[in-house]
């Protein structure tokens, strides 16, 4: 399926996502891919639309191996092979962690003042982004939205491998994705998947 750009991806997400429209949902954009698909899903649904700052986690001295990524508030993901075949464990990155928190809450600074998360709790999320790859950042989200005592988390991206896709339901209620791929080809997390 090939998508003329994210405004017709978020109107056909929207689309399938109209039967939330009831639960009056929250729309929150995987800043940058997931911004302009989320706005037209916020629009069709008449929900609010906030940013969810993601970051992914890369080792220091291999800056092309992805092993984690982290959300605003304490969502965490870790991809549990790469460390494995590293021979590392999640604890063995803390420092990676910590100096990636700071950047995330430097990023956040530059809009949350003015813009403020509002309260999740016991409400339908529905987290937009325009594609996964390994979908560390997504489950990122997802951790840091259950952590926030939302009632339901649904995922709605355009395109991702079905082996990140399977790895998402197991952790949200629902996932929607418009394209559903091959395995992952080991492409970087938060490449575009869309062109405009």
């Amino acid at each position: 399926m090939a998508f003329t750009g994210q405004t017709r991806a978020g109107q056909e997400l929207a689309g399938r996502l109209e039967h939330l429209r009831a639960a009056r949902p929250i729309v929150l954009a995987l800043p940058p891919g997931g911004d302009p698909i989320a706005l037209e899903i916020a629009r069709i649904l008449e929900a609010p639309l906030h940013p969810l700052e993601v970051r992914p986690l890369y080792m220091p001295d291999w800056p092309d191996v992805l092993v984690g990524a982290i959300a605003e508030g304490t969502g965490t993901s870790f991809d549990e092979g790469a460390l494995g075949s590293l021979g590392l464990y999640p604890d063995d990155l803390l420092e990676v962690v910590r100096a990636e928190r700071a950047e995330l809450r430097r990023a956040v600074s530059r809009y949350r003042d003015v813009r403020r998360l509002t309260d999740l709790s016991g409400r339908t999320v529905i987290l937009v982004d325009d594609g996964v790859d390994s979908g560390l950042t997504m489950l990122a989200a997802i951790a840091s939205v259950r952590g926030r005592h939302c009632d339901q988390v649904v995922v709605a991206v355009a395109t991702g491998p079905s082996d990140a896709l399977d790895r998402l339901r197991e952790e949200a209620d629902q996932v929607i994705a418009l394209e559903e791929l091959g395995a992952s080809a080991g492409r970087p997390e938060g490449e575009e998947d869309l062109r405009v």
